[in-house]
């Protein structure tokens, strides 16, 4: 077996939580969530990750058969141990497809997270984040007890909100309300200023989206199985979604640098900023799940780096 890159063994402190994460995270979400791949597919990758150094992995109740797929992957493994992974889930405001509710159904998000636990045979998780809830939610005082109570009763260690919304998470910088904010942030779309407010404030921040979708890359129309039509049409499926296709296709110029993997400078980019603790994607091939922890070692032209931050 090759050497395994090294860069990946170098953990970062989640905020003022006490975790340390691995620079990667691991996103079980997306194609790893459907049928696009097989239960087998997805329990090799999580296997292959954890391998590969990664002991951060993220997923959520809503996302299909990922919450399963995680559970067959820890159970299938005599290699990993609970301890000795970073996990984190969400729960919604209220059922899926519902839309983003203004305030906390209890019940719904006490069943939500047993039944999170039951599916992936835990006891606890390492972060739950409240999945991209309305602005509004953040007023609800229900919102931050449900959380203390989880924490007391052990189930959860760090709290968190998972948000494309820029208000949110500059709220939750000011009021120093959660303990983890997961936020889109990539070369197409830049948050910075935020990250380091919620860094200055001890929120520990995990940059979503950390690849764009790979929408700025020469494959994305290179269409050859079902995964590869699902990620297509997804780029087009909705308005956010073609707006970041739109800005991500302004960075196609990576693919032309010589000696350099787009794909993993787009990585690099997200992962020089001091101030996030780690990138979270959702690479659903053992290729590309290897070439994205083998950023964290790349060496990457400095001229290329800056033209990037420059565009």
């Amino acid at each position: 077996m090759p050497d395994l890159p090294t860069g990946i063994h170098k953990k970062r402190l989640l905020g003022n939580t006490g975790i340390k994460v691995s620079p990667i995270c691991y996103g079980c979400a997306s194609a790893y969530a459907r049928d696009l791949i097989s239960d087998q597919t997805a329990i090799e990758l999580f296997h292959r990750a954890y391998q590969l150094g990664v002991s951060f992995f993220d997923t959520g109740r809503s996302y299909g058969k990922a919450e399963a797929r995680v559970g067959q992957a820890l159970k299938a493994s005599s290699e990993i141990r609970r301890e000795s992974i970073v996990l984190a889930t969400k729960f919604d405001l209220q059922e899926v497809g519902g839309g983003h509710a203004e305030r906390l159904d209890l019940d719904w998000a006490r069943r939500s997270v047993e039944t999170s636990l039951k599916t992936m045979g835990i006891d606890y998780v390492d972060v739950l984040f409240v999945h991209e809830p309305n602005p509004l939610a953040l007023n609800d005082d229900n919102l931050f007890s449900f959380f203390d109570d989880l924490k007391r009763q052990g189930i959860v260690k760090a709290s968190g909100v998972n948000t494309f919304d820029a208000e949110v998470a500059e709220r939750v910088a000011r009021e120093k309300l959660l303990d983890v904010v997961m936020l889109n942030h990539n070369i197409a779309v830049r948050r910075d200023e935020t990250i380091q407010k919620l860094y200055n404030a001890g929120v520990g921040v995990v940059a979503g989206q950390a690849l764009a979708q790979g929408l700025f890359l020469n494959d994305l129309f290179k269409v050859s199985v079902k995964k590869d039509v699902w990620y297509l049409m997804r780029a087009f499926g909705s308005k956010a979604s073609r707006s970041l296709f739109f800005k991500a296709r302004r960075y196609r110029f990576l693919n032309k640098l010589k000696g350099v993997d787009a794909a993993q400078l787009a990585l690099k980019f997200v992962l020089d900023n001091p101030f996030v603790a780690s990138a979270a994607l959702s690479a659903c091939t053992l290729e590309h799940l290897t070439r994205d922890v083998e950023a964290l070692d790349a060496t990457i032209p400095q001229d290329a780096l800056i033209r990037v931050k420059n565009s």
